[in-house]
């Protein structure tokens, strides 16, 4: 179950999902991963998963840091 939606939840290159007592957090923008910590130990207090996985590798921001890049 998803239970952040990015930009639908004011928080835009932000997913959070949960599968069973674990939680998966993707970044999708420079901006979450620089925030990642205060994201991981707000969701350990108010969920206390059994697991917590980070994920940052979605196609998706490859593309928006290559057309940061671009002139």
């Amino acid at each position: 179950m998803r239970l952040v939606h990015a930009e639908a939840d004011l928080l835009p290159g932000l997913l959070v999902d949960r599968l069973g007592d674990g939680l998966v957090l993707q970044s999708l923008a420079l901006a979450v991963e620089q925030r990642e910590a205060i994201f991981v130990e707000m969701l350990v207090e108010l969920l206390q998963p059994r697991v917590l996985v980070l994920r940052n590798d979605g196609a998706t921001r490859d593309r928006k840091a290559s057309a940061a890049d671009a002139p």
